[in-house]
């Protein structure tokens, strides 16, 4: 198991799931929270305003089992643009949330890239 990963399993931290954490959309509050954190895409070198941003699933949603999957919480979203998104989707750029909040990012050539909140 990777230690640096805060938590793999995307439920952030909670071992039982907190009100909002297993439906698709966050709240606004989570939301609030979420830009708050990260004011770009964390995309490397990206620029968009996170308000302008999918709130993207780190730990994707298990749609067919929402306990099992990636919860909503702050703890496994992550503010990604329209473009950034479609690039992890599919799968030509990897994510993993770090302890602290930190977002690591992987191209399709093995380079790393991490976004800590506030960047």
């Amino acid at each position: 198991m990777d230690r640096a990963v805060a938590n793999p399993d995307g439920h952030g931290g909670f071992a039982v799931p907190p009100d909002g954490a297993l439906t698709y959309r966050p709240s606004e509050a989570v939301a609030a929270l979420v830009t708050a954190l990260y004011p770009t895409c964390v995309h490397p070198a990206c620029a968009v305003p996170s308000e302008d941003c999918d709130l993207d699933h780190v730990v994707p949603f298990d749609h067919t089992d929402p306990e099992r999957g990636g919860w909503t919480v702050t703890g496994n979203l992550a503010p990604l643009c329209r473009r950034h998104h479609g690039l992890k989707t599919r799968r030509q750029w990897h994510h993993r949330m770090l302890r602290d909040g930190i977002v690591h990012v992987r191209d399709s050539h093995g380079t790393d890239y991490f976004t800590a909140p506030g960047e």
